[in-house]
């Protein structure tokens, strides 16, 4: 097992990294759309059902290691159809969802599935559905994800419940053996701030949201793990929100990217 492990978080402050960077004895740990950049990584992290579709779809999964949470797989669906008709399961789920809110990768004969989703905050018939189509509290992450799969890399998250990302791939590479974990892009945000996001398209909120529950889950991992050396690098401390919170967190050490020597 590698001792040292790098884990990428979506924040700005990643862009002061080269990515392309290759170490010995280090694993590195990816969390969502980092994919997309075409970063050779050791693992992809999704704790949430949008980004794993879309990871998923691009077929990232069939050659790169990924870690999904919740990734329950329903299996030979085609026996569990058998007593109606084939897909009859599937297209009774799509009933009453209007067909934009309906996400589904091809088939391409596969009887292994799996299905995730919400409902919105309004019924899907409700005639004011239209108007909140844009606001993240109403219709955020609303819709039926069906993900048809093929032989692939994806392992199911089942040792943390977390849905953070960041903490969900330290908490894994700490379990893998890692020693030191370099955490980069973790740059939080409070209320009224902009937020700093590499994708803010797929951020929650762009100005800036109380990420309580970030904290929280990454003290976890840090207390859980005491005797791993957690390295939050960052453009520069001064600048860095809510480092004060981390203070009871002996093992945690705050760098910038400048300061950053490790393999030298």
């Amino acid at each position: 097992m590698s001792k040292n492990a790098i884990v990428y978080g979506n924040g700005e402050s990643r862009k002061e990294w080269d990515l392309s960077k290759k170490f010995n004895d280090t694993t590195t740990w990816g969390c969502n759309r980092i994919f997309s950049e075409g970063v050779q990584l050791d693992n992809l992290v999704c704790v949430d059902y949008i980004r794993q579709h879309e990871v998923y779809k691009s077929g990232y999964a069939f050659k790169n290691k990924c870690w999904f949470l919740d990734w329950h797989i329903q299996e030979n669906i085609d026996l569990l159809e058998s007593s109606t008709n084939s897909s009859e399961l599937i297209d009774l789920l799509k009933q009453g969802v209007p067909e934009e809110y309906i996400f589904e990768n091809e088939r391409n004969g596969s009887d292994r599935v799996v299905i995730k989703g919400k409902l919105p905050k309004l019924k899907w018939t409700d005639p004011d559905l239209e108007k909140y189509k844009s606001s993240s509290k109403i219709m955020r992450d609303a819709g039926l994800y069906i993900t048809w799969l093929q032989d692939d890399m994806v392992n199911d998250i089942t040792s943390f419940r977390g849905r953070n990302a960041g903490g969900t791939a330290m908490w894994l590479a700490c379990e893998q053996g890692a020693e030191n974990v370099y955490m980069m892009g973790f740059d939080l945000s409070i209320p009224d701030k902009p937020l700093s996001h590499l994708y803010p398209e797929f951020a929650d909120n762009p100005h800036g949201f109380d990420c309580i529950n970030w904290q929280t889950q990454n003290k976890k991992v840090f207390k859980k793990f005491p005797k791993v050396n957690f390295y939050w690098v960052t453009k520069t401390v001064e600048e860095q929100l809510l480092v004060d919170q981390f203070d009871v967190c002996k093992n945690v050490t705050f760098l910038t990217y400048k300061d950053l020597d490790i393999w030298k």
